[in-house]
């Protein structure tokens, strides 16, 4: 976890998560657009925009905001970046896929230097991941 992750209040739901998400939004406009021949799906999208922004209000509504901030537009910016931070990171992660962005050839070539670990239930083992170009990486332990 990140240090700028700590200013969070604690984790928000699961299904905030899933109806904020880029795969939800755009189930809804594949519905939209089938719902202008079939009749009974139109009120289907709706729902699920409903649902969305429901989850960004909800959000809106639990920040805590130094008093002197807390202003109606400081609560409308909340909830637009609400509504649009996950679609926005999604699409830009995506795109980075789409886009063929591959492994460095140093790291695919570099040798491990240490030996992994094995985990247990109880025990704790060594995880190694690359983060620069020459294969040289950050190291963490976790306990399951």
């Amino acid at each position: 976890m990140g240090f700028f992750q700590s200013i969070y209040r604690r984790p928000e739901p699961m299904w905030t998560a899933i109806v904020g998400s880029l795969q939800w939004n755009g189930l809804a406009l594949f519905i939209l657009l089938i719902s202008t021949q079939l009749d009974f799906l139109r009120v289907v999208p709706l729902v699920m925009f409903g649902i969305t922004l429901f989850a960004a209000w909800s959000y809106m509504v639990r920040a805590r905001i130094e008093p002197k901030y807390d202003t109606f537009s400081a609560r409308l910016l909340l909830l637009y970046l609400a509504l649009a931070q996950p679609v926005s990171r999604a699409w830009a992660r995506y795109f980075t896929w789409i886009s063929g962005k591959r492994t460095p050839e140093a790291v695919i070539a570099s040798k491990e230097v240490e030996e992994h670990e094995e985990t247990t239930l109880l025990g704790c083992g060594r995880l190694s991941f690359w983060g620069r170009k020459d294969g040289v990486g950050r190291s963490c332990c976790r306990t399951f």
